[in-house]
């Protein structure tokens, strides 16, 4: 009887063992994956957590406090190979630009009410409207108080009224004031010094701003904008709706060395 040729395979060798490598390979490139995927939802986790502090008053500690704990969590993540990489520099300018903001808006906060009680000592109150929207303080005067109708040159009332905001501008030199004028949307009478209501808005808007440089507001903190009936108050119903729409309107917004 002729001997059965040897077997190729070694002794003492488990033909499972065969399998071992690609197995291997499939648990790594699993675990790969889930750390892949658990990196991403802690970035998602993160943006979440900007954009709860964008829509909400949260307390700027607690916030750089919670930033900071998944900026640590996602470093320790990249340094066991799932791809991530925070750089510190950039996460440092982060905190500081949310700090600056949150700082901004309770200096405006303090120049909106120091601009109530201003308005309360000088009589100012139901004649100039206050509102402060986004860090920018929005003072209005109608335009009976400023202008005939019509016209674009001030009123002797008018110049009593931009005086004394005037002198409010004067204690805050940090404010930039944009000057916008608005009409209603009757358009202007033909044939007469203005051919249409933006550029009445425009004069309007114009002869303030000339106003207060004549009285010693620097020109580099004052800029003018005629808008005519485009941004309405409330729907034109009736003279008096379209009364609240013809306005010029004094924008406040903080400087920072020397940019709003």
């Amino acid at each position: 009887m002729k001997n059965s040729p040897p077997s190729s395979r070694p002794k003492n060798v488990d033909p499972s063992d065969d399998e071992l490598i690609p197995q291997e390979e499939e648990e790594v490139e699993e675990k790969a994956a889930w750390e892949t995927t658990l990196a991403d939802l802690s970035m998602l986790l993160l943006t979440f957590f900007v954009l709860l502090y964008t829509m909400s008053t949260l307390d700027t500690k607690k916030f750089e406090q919670s930033f900071f704990s998944v900026r640590v969590a996602l470093q320790e993540m990249g340094g066991k190979g799932s791809g991530v990489k925070v750089l510190e520099s950039e996460g440092g300018v982060f905190v500081d630009e949310i700090r600056m903001l949150r700082e901004m808006e309770q200096h405006q906060q303090q120049v909106f009410s120091d601009f109530n009680m201003y308005a309360t000592q000088h009589g100012l109150q139901g004649i100039v409207g206050a509102r402060l929207e986004a860090g920018k303080i929005i003072l209005q005067l109608p335009e009976a108080v400023l202008f005939a109708r019509g016209q674009a040159d001030l009123s002797p009332e008018g110049q009593r009224a931009v005086a004394n905001l005037r002198d409010f501008f004067i204690q805050v030199p940090d404010q930039r004031v944009t000057i916008i004028g608005h009409t209603d949307g009757v358009p202007v009478v033909p044939g007469g010094r203005f051919r249409d209501n933006w550029e009445l808005s425009t004069m309007r808007a114009v002869a303030v701003v000339r106003a207060l440089m004549a009285m010693g507001i620097a020109p580099s903190r004052l800029s003018a904008m005629g808008l005519a009936d485009s941004k309405p108050l409330v729907p034109e119903t009736d003279e008096a709706s379209r009364a609240r729409n013809r306005r010029v309107e004094f924008v406040l917004e903080k400087t920072i060395g020397g940019v709003p």
